[in-house]
Order: C-alpha cells, then sequence, then structure tokens
C-alpha cells in the first residue's frame, strides 16, 4: 500500500473532522465550523464545496453509515447532551439524546439499522447507548477516560472501545502521583466544558431575544474564548 501526499479540502474547521462512506468511491467528511455549525463536503466522482448542517456542535463530531445513502452523525451540544443528525435520501432535523457528556462521542455500525455511541460520562466512565430499531437508554462500561472515546466494529455482534486511561491504573489500582495529575487535569477540563456551555447558552439567548444585535465582533470573541478553553476540554 502506498499513501500519497495531504490534499487542501479548504473550509474552516475549530476542531478535528470525522468521515464515513456508504460504498466505494463516496466520501463524506464533516467538521464544526468557526460558527459552531456542522459542515459537511463530500466526494463522488469530484468534490463538492462545504455546505452547512447547522446544530450548535459542542465538540467535534463523528459520523458512521450502516449502509448505501445513510449517514448518521453525532456531537455533543451546549448543553453536554448528545445531538443525532442523519441522512436517508434528505437530511434530518437534530434530535436529541441525552446523557451528561464531558468529551465529543463515538459511534459504531456492525449492519444495518445497528448503531452503537459511546461517550466519557461526568464520572469519567464510558458511557453506552445504542439504536436497533429503537434507542436504548445509557449504560455505564465503567473505566476512567481520560480522553474522548472511539469505537469499530469489525462483524456483526463485534465492537472494539478505545481510550486513554490514567497511568499505571490497570496495573496497580492506585492513584498513584500520575495518575493523580490526570485526574486533576481532568477536572479542570469539566470546569472549563461548564464555562463553554454557559457561555454559549448566555449568547445563543442574546441571539434569539435580539438577532440584530449580536455583531460580527462578538461572534469572533465567541469563536476566540472557545479556541482558547477547547484545547483543555478533551473534545
Amino acid at each position: 500500500m502506498t499513501w500519497l501526499g495531504w490534499e487542501s479540502l479548504g473550509g474552516t474547521l475549530t476542531g478535528g473532522p470525522a468521515a464515513s462512506s456508504w460504498a466505494p468511491g463516496r466520501l463524506d467528511t464533516f467538521g464544526r465550523g468557526t460558527d459552531s455549525a456542522l459542515r459537511h463536503r463530500w466526494f463522488d466522482n469530484g468534490w463538492s464545496g462545504w455546505e452547512s448542517l447547522g446544530g450548535t456542535l459542542g465538540s467535534e463530531p463523528t459520523a458512521v453509515s450502516w449502509g448505501r445513502g445513510r449517514i448518521d452523525v453525532f456531537a455533543r451540544g451546549l448543553d453536554s447532551a448528545l445531538w443525532h443528525k442523519w441522512y436517508d435520501g434528505a437530511w434530518s432535523g437534530w434530535e436529541r439524546l441525552g446523557g451528561v457528556l464531558t468529551s465529543a462521542p463515538a459511534v459504531a455500525s456492525w449492519a444495518a439499522g445497528r448503531l452503537d455511541v459511546f461517550a466519557r460520562g461526568l464520572d469519567f466512565a464510558l458511557w453506552h447507548k445504542w439504536y436497533d430499531g429503537h434507542w436504548s437508554g445509557w449504560e455505564n462500561l465503567g473505566g476512567t477516560l481520560m480522553s474522548a472515546p472511539a469505537a469499530v466494529s469489525w462483524g456483526n455482534g463485534r465492537i472494539d472501545v478505545f481510550a486513554a486511561g490514567p497511568a499505571n491504573a490497570a496495573a496497580t489500582r492506585q492513584l498513584t502521583p500520575t495518575a493523580a495529575i490526570a485526574r486533576l487535569i481532568a477536572l479542570l477540563r469539566m470546569r472549563l466544558l461548564s464555562l463553554e456551555w454557559s457561555f454559549g447558552l448566555q449568547l445563543e439567548r442574546v441571539r434569539r431575544a435580539r438577532p440584530r444585535f449580536v455583531s460580527a465582533a462578538v461572534e469572533r470573541l465567541r469563536a476566540s474564548i472557545f479556541r482558547v478553553i477547547r484545547p483543555f476540554s478533551g473534545n
């Protein structure tokens, strides 16, 4: 296998992208824009331009396809809940799926009609929600996560989930100095997430109540504050 060089696809993203594919020769990539909305660009015999799919994302998105013509995209909202948008011939609106997330979500699909979503909770544990004809509640899968999770399925009934953990925790089952520092950093991240959420909600209230008075300068300030916060927020 030979890797090609890097290709610039333009756009202005405020976090890492997500990508999915429903067939050979088809790519869909997603990112969070400077306005915190979901941005989308696709490849199908050539690259499209960027389109805005709306929403107000509080994390990087994640995406998966369970079959031709179907894409599911997830992100944490400014309310720290899981939000979902899907394509099935046309884009849906945003669906709120609850929970209290302290990281960007991850998603995997092992078959048509099946989705498994994972995220870190307030207790640093891995939390899981799945779709199989209808949405389940949230279940706690334990662990002590110091990062957002990643998930993949290699076949029906199989999912693998990965995340960074506290140093030496598995070997010692004790809170070592390194683990204590890691936990302190995680607590700081949670506080910064709370500040980001509060600032975002206040700005949204002003925008809705008096949209003409929310200037481009305020939007630039918001983007600048989020750029400072997000490197520490674990997105």
